[in-house]
């Protein structure tokens, strides 16, 4: 009997220390970023009202696929077809992508959500706002 009761101890105290020494997972906003994601809603803010309604949103069928690598960098991929390189980080709740061929050309993106498996980003230009939603691949 004791030496069952040793054996669970022992049992119990591997697993409590093998948990202990599992590294947190980071679940800040650059590293949910990174990886590949579908884009799967665009809509547009037809009715002006700063809110994306149902009937604004568009299926997309074009199989566009965006890469953000974990070093800052990424690409584009539209219907297998590998497209626009950038590069990206994150400064708060904006995404900025530099396009590496025309670093002059900056685009500033609302990451109005995000998590492990979903993003919103948001862009607002000449006073109407258009969304993109994606999905984790």
């Amino acid at each position: 009997m004791k030496r069952i009761a040793i054996t669970i101890f022992t049992i119990g105290t591997i697993a409590a220390v093998g948990t202990a020494c599992k590294k947190p997972k980071d679940n800040s906003t650059q590293n949910m970023i990174t990886g590949t994601w579908k884009l799967t809603i665009e809509a547009d803010d037809v009715n002006g009202n700063g809110v994306m309604d149902a009937s604004e949103q568009m299926a997309d069928t074009t199989n566009y696929l965006t890469v953000y690598n974990a070093g800052g960098t990424g690409h584009t991929i539209a219907n297998g077809v590998h497209e626009d390189g950038f590069t990206w980080a994150v400064d708060g709740a904006t995404l900025k992508l530099t396009d590496t061929a025309l670093t002059t050309l900056t685009i500033n993106l609302h990451i109005d959500n995000i998590s492990a498996s979903k993003m919103t980003l948001s862009n607002t230009f000449g006073g109407s706002t258009s969304w993109e939603v994606f999905e984790k691949q």
